[in-house]
């Protein structure tokens, strides 16, 4: 049985802290819209006080709310109603460019600026569901109860209202209905489904989409400088303009797990007990084990989604996944070896529970072996 070797790792890049004061952060590649309609609204006297930014998950929905937390805390302390000067030009300058010799503008792209307030799941073991738990939303409320420390806006990002439930949800309500002066909420959401109808209603709505293939490579070579190529390039065909989804997948090692997965599909002699070990290893347990399982959920969903696809016979629906050979051959293989209809039975069942596993806290293994023996035409061993 062949089992491919490990990819290359690539290096990651120092932290924002390291870069000189004169830095420029580079461009929002693909998310200018965003910015420009944040700086029209501002510069009319109309910027909303609450704003639902919505796409795929990595594109940079939260990059881009920094950016903008990071802009509006550098901005002259000034009202809204003295944005425009005497000479009728206005007092600030676009956000496209944001320069690290303000200090505002640092403290808030590290994520230390007094006036910033991120909300985001606890990374601690005890959390053990991933979500934002309630009182974490509760502290909007006195985060903007008090005065602004640097005496100019105040903002707040949820990352993401995927992860707030029902309760959270509510306790946003109050901030939203009567939100204070010179403050901004920016929710991010990966999905809108599951979003109260009191929430949405009550935001600006701004949608993200995914970024093309060049631009997510750029910025892949921007995070990583001195990475391989090679690497940078499968890492961006494989996350589909998702820069975070492919920060994920490095993150969680699964490049040499899914290609040795692949190749155990699409190998006949591939024994149930090989299936099993390699599922072993994309199930590790509690908090940490989390992105590996979180990576094998978004690449065996697209893997089986685009065998089902193509079980059906149409050639016009390849991606830059499909065009990476050894998920091209396990596609193929895929394909001939159950039709379109058993592979869409499968692609439904296996988001389904996967997920289910996550959220009750199941064993991640032994569901996702029973997926891949199912793939292969195996039995599961006892």
């Amino acid at each position: 049985m062949y089992l491919p070797p490990t990819e290359t790792r690539v290096i990651m890049t120092e932290s924002l802290s390291e870069y000189p004061a004169d830095y420029v952060v580079p461009d929002l590649k693909g998310h200018h819209h965003l910015l420009d309609r944040i700086f029209t609204c501002l510069s009319k006297g109309s910027l909303h006080h609450a704003w639902l930014i919505s796409g795929p998950e990595g594109i940079g929905k939260f990059k881009a709310s920094l950016h903008i937390a990071a802009w509006l805390l550098s901005l002259p302390k000034l009202s809204e109603k003295s944005l425009i000067n005497d000479s009728g030009s206005l007092c600030f300058q676009n956000p496209d460019k944001l320069c690290f010799d303000q200090p505002d503008t640092r403290l808030a792209m590290n994520q230390t600026h007094p006036d910033l307030l991120i909300i985001e799941p606890s990374e601690d073991d005890k959390n053990k569901s991933g979500f934002i738990k309630t009182n974490q939303i509760r502290k909007l409320k006195s985060f903007f109860a008090h005065s602004a420390g640097r005496e100019g806006w105040r903002v707040a990002i949820i990352n993401s209202l995927d992860l707030v439930n029902r309760n959270g949800q509510n306790a946003m309500l109050k901030i939203l209905e009567e939100p204070p002066q010179r403050s901004i909420l920016l929710v991010l959401s990966h999905q809108r489904t599951g979003i109260l109808p009191t929430v949405r209603s009550r935001c600006m709505h701004a949608a993200m989409s995914r970024l093309n293939l060049p631009d997510t490579q750029n910025i892949l070579k921007n995070i990583w400088p001195a990475g391989d190529e090679n690497h940078i390039a499968l890492l961006a065909k494989l996350c589909d303009g998702s820069p975070g989804q492919a920060l994920s997948l490095e993150q969680a090692e699964a490049l040499p797990l899914f290609e040795t997965s692949c190749y155990l599909l699409f190998d006949e002699a591939t024994r149930a007990q090989d299936l099993w070990d390699i599922a072993h290893k994309w199930g590790p347990e509690g908090n940490k084990g989390r992105i590996v399982r979180m990576a094998a959920l978004y690449l065996f969903e697209k893997l089986i989604s685009r065998a089902s696809l193509s079980a059906t016979g149409n050639q016009n629906y390849e991606s830059e996944f499909d065009t990476i050979p050894f998920i091209k051959n396990t596609i193929e293989v895929l394909a001939s070896r159950h039709n379109a209809h058993t592979l869409a039975n499968f692609h439904q069942a296996f988001c389904s529970e996967i997920r289910q596993a996550e959220r009750l806290f199941l064993d991640f293994t032994p569901i996702f072996a029973n997926f891949l023996c199912k793939l292969h035409s195996q039995t599961l061993p006892e």
